[in-house]
């Protein structure tokens, strides 16, 4: 498990907040239920250029090759939580993840990983961790809505 603080530029980071939390509003305008994945809490971001900046980012500080597969903005709503799980139903092809966390004003929302690893979500903190092969989850969510933009990484080789 990595993490990496002040990963991007905070108008950034405030700008992927702004969008998800709108997407999110909007879905809910739309009358789609307020817990269902897709279209309401996700929205894809594979294609933006924020992708590859983190990409590199990682791949300089950790010497590795990254290719990314998928990139989404999430919305976790209050009161949701993430039981333990890894990766594997859908997500055969990848084998590490990544989570920058887009706000911070919630309460609970912690990552949680085996064996005993806790992050606290901190605005504008980047994680880097195996979710195809170490269970993990989130802690529910209180106060406000938690916003994260999660990539998955594939074919994930040392240089």
């Amino acid at each position: 498990m990595h993490v990496f603080d002040d990963v991007l530029e905070p108008s950034v980071v405030e700008e992927y907040r702004r969008q998800i939390e709108l997407h999110y509003a909007t879905q809910l305008e739309a009358g789609q239920p307020p817990l269902l994945w897709y279209p309401t809490r996700n929205t894809d971001i594979t294609d933006h250029p924020v992708v590859d900046v983190l990409r590199s980012f990682i791949e300089a500080r950790l010497r590795l090759r990254l290719t990314c597969y998928q990139a989404e903005l999430q919305t976790w709503p209050i009161g949701v939580e993430s039981e333990p799980h890894i990766h594997t139903k859908g997500r055969e092809i990848g084998d590490y993840n990544s989570l920058l966390y887009l706000n911070d004003e919630f309460t609970g929302g912690e990552f949680f990983a085996e064996p005993g690893i806790r992050v606290r979500p901190v605005r504008n903190r980047l994680t880097f961790f195996d979710g195809s092969k170490h269970y993990h989850g989130i802690t529910k969510v209180g106060g406000c809505h938690r916003y994260t933009m999660i990539l998955w990484w594939r074919d994930t080789q040392p240089y």
